[in-house]
């Protein structure tokens, strides 16, 4: 086995590890537990709904009708869902 005086000490710089072995005092003991494993990365959020749907969609003129009769319908409904509300008298 290599002294400490042998094993050549690297720089700030270098990025390689040393390949000294570890002093007595920081090697793992064999009463000790292993080191735990390090917790599986998260998973990673999904992606929103309007991302997975990058192609251009065409409608027709007749399926563009329905889908703004369909909103004009649901904003009727709750305007006169909210004015219905707003014309009850308050309990107090």
């Amino acid at each position: 086995m290599e002294s400490d005086d042998e094993c050549p000490k690297g720089s700030l710089n270098d990025p390689t590890p040393s390949q000294c072995p570890l002093p007595v005092s920081s090697r793992a003991s064999p009463k000790s537990k292993p080191a735990p494993a390090p917790a599986p990365a998260p998973a990673p959020a999904p992606a929103p709904a309007l991302a997975l749907t990058r192609k251009r969609t065409e409608f027709t003129v007749k399926e563009l009708e329905k889908i703004l009769i369909a909103v004009l319908e649901v904003d009727l409904f709750m305007y006169k869902h909210v004015r219905w509300l707003l014309l009850q008298p308050h309990l107090e």
